[in-house]
């Protein structure tokens, strides 16, 4: 009959692998995927290389241990091997990967003592799937930090929000200055917006009606542009009414005839 659990508890499985007999075949698996090794003459030999040893062990200890593991008598393949106690060692690492943050801020404290691509992500904030990318794990990534050479901290919101004010930031600068470039400065196109809309204020001046608040339309600066009864404004660079550089078309105080003005 074979031994079985439904969960991976790490510690409990690298204290067992020190005592079970030779010819031992471990089975773990976790939904879609799953990992193989057989213990002989105090190796263990998998049917996956080191790296793929790694990965599994992350992916499974990440995910919270929903594992079922399963163990059997058979007889062990030849292929890549490990040391016991070496694999033991792998799975106290694993062990404290529970609640690891799948997304980090890494500090590097030791330049010479960690893979140049390590290096280059020294101070970003980075994933998982980054470490898998350039052919390491968290399991590596823990072995670092028990010596000293990393550190890492949870990406805080403002630590993710921060590129997306960075990008923003960049792009207003951008449009700034594509706007300096233009033949009319801002000042200069307002006072045309201000005079595309005279004409049908002016008109519902003449029948009577009332004119007051925002007309719809927006200046340069990105302002709403209003009406009143002395004429059509806008706020201006400072974006706020009744300063010194506010933009302004005043109505005619008598008389009301409709004039058009063309640029």
């Amino acid at each position: 009959m074979p031994l079985k659990a439904e969960r991976v508890d790490f510690e409990k499985l690298a204290g067992i692998l020190r005592f079970v007999s030779d010819g031992t075949i471990v089975n773990v698996k976790v939904n879609n995927r799953s990992m193989s090794f057989c213990l002989e003459g105090r190796r263990i030999f998998f049917e996956t290389d080191i790296e793929g040893v790694k990965r599994f062990l992350s992916e499974t200890a990440m995910d919270g241990n929903r594992a079922i593991v399963e163990m059997v008598e058979g007889k062990c393949r030849s292929g890549f091997s490990m040391d016991v106690e070496e694999f033991v060692d792998l799975l106290l690492k694993a062990e404290k990967l529970k609640g690891f943050p799948s997304r980090f801020r890494l500090k590097v404290l030791r330049l010479p003592d960690t893979p140049p691509a390590i290096g280059r992500f020294d101070g970003m904030i980075i994933g998982v799937g980054d470490l898998y990318r350039i052919g390491y794990t968290p399991l590596d990534l823990i072995g670092w930090m028990d010596r000293g050479f990393t550190e890492v901290r949870k990406a805080s919101f403002l630590d993710v929000l921060s590129p997306l004010f960075g990008g923003f930031s960049v792009a207003l600068a951008v449009f700034l200055m594509f706007l300096s470039l233009l033949p009319f400065d801002p000042s200069t196109i307002t006072k045309e917006k201000l005079f595309e809309s005279f004409n049908p204020l002016i008109s519902k001046k003449v029948a009577g009606k009332k004119l007051e608040g925002f007309i719809g339309k927006r200046d340069c600066y990105l302002n709403r542009i209003y009406a009143g009864s002395p004429g059509v404004v806008s706020p201006g660079p400072d974006r706020r009414l009744r300063t010194d550089d506010d933009i302004a078309l005043k109505f005619p105080v008598k008389g009301y005839r409709p004039f058009f003005c063309l640029p």
